[in-house]
């Protein structure tokens, strides 16, 4: 190879080693020909919203009558004069439990707990599964019934699509309760969007608040219900 040759060789491999530090810069910290890398945001993803209806984005309770913000009717509509106030047991703590069955025997004619409440006020007060189970079997022997401790709603939505007024626990935050309390309601309302609670505490009025709202309430506080098997009565007249 002669010396032309070389020194082209030369000058070939020197422009290419100055285009790779062009184009591939080094890796030290301080490297003057360092560029800065390029700020790429990802494109937003289109990302699935529920439909907020007439309760917002968040859906907190209101109290109401019968027919929902969004024209629903209650499933129960239990008459003022069939609902009983909860009142205290023989030690003075609250039948929120034993006064929401009775609300279903009365909307259900189930007549062997008609008067559970009342019945109940010779007992110590509070409730719990085992002493439903005690309590129904003293005063309404015989009665059909089931318990349920979880968090799946399916088992509301199916007792009141057939008529039956379900009474779960409720862990209260709502225009009545400034934070938690450990309570049973009677829940007369429950779809996809939608629900309502008729509490014992203030039986003059209902309780309406998104589905949501309703199953944070219900699961918060244990996610139990007691839902009696007697049939419903007929659906009034249309």
């Amino acid at each position: 190879m002669s010396l032309s040759d070389l020194l082209k060789a030369g000058l070939v491999f020197i422009l290419a080693g100055l285009c790779a530090l062009k184009i591939c810069p080094c890796t030290c910290k301080n490297c003057p020909n360092k560029q800065p890398a390029p700020n790429i945001k990802p494109a937003p993803k289109d990302e699935p919203k529920c439909p907020d209806g007439p309760w917002g984005p968040h859906g907190k309770p209101t109290v109401g009558g019968p027919t929902s913000p969004s024209g629903n009717e209650v499933a129960c509509d239990l008459p003022l004069s069939q609902r009983t106030k909860n009142v205290g047991g023989r030690d003075g703590a609250g039948l929120c439990v034993f006064s929401s069955i009775g609300h279903a025997a009365r909307w259900q004619n189930e007549k062997r707990l008609v008067d559970f409440q009342k019945q109940m006020t010779k007992e110590p007060g509070g409730g719990y599964p085992e002493k439903v189970d005690r309590m129904i079997s003293k005063y309404g022997k015989g009665t059909p019934y089931i318990q349920y401790e979880g968090h799946d709603p399916i088992i509301l939505k199916l007792a009141l699509k057939t008529g039956r007024m379900p009474s779960v626990t409720y862990d209260g935050h709502d225009p009545h309760y400034n934070g938690s309390i450990a309570h049973m309601v009677n829940l007369i309302y429950l779809d996809d969007q939608e629900a309502c609670i008729l509490d014992n505490n203030f039986i003059d009025e209902l309780v309406w608040m998104s589905a949501k709202e309703f199953l944070q309430r219900w699961t918060d506080d244990g996610g139990w219900a007691v839902i009696l098997l007697a049939p419903p009565p007929p659906p009034p007249p249309r």
